[in-house]
């Protein structure tokens, strides 16, 4: 991920599966690339998207915690 020119954004445990976060920054702020990553117990599923994250939007839920929030 850091050789794309990805940045850790946060991490997060829910349900026992651990949730990262990732961000490219573009040009201009509404055109970022993130990847989050979810592990399973058998599977990692990633998932792309592009755009804009407010990382204060990034709030856990009642049966997840933050690991890592920059």
């Amino acid at each position: 991920m850091k050789q794309d020119g990805f940045e850790d954004l946060a991490q997060i445990m829910d349900n026992g599966e651990t949730v990262a976060i990732y961000v490219q920054e573009g040009k201009t702020k509404n055109n970022n690339r993130y990847m989050m990553l979810i592990e399973e117990a058998s599977e990692i599923v990633a998932i792309e998207l592009t755009g804009y994250l407010d990382p204060s939007m990034l709030v856990p839920s009642e049966n997840s915690k933050v690991i890592i929030n920059q």
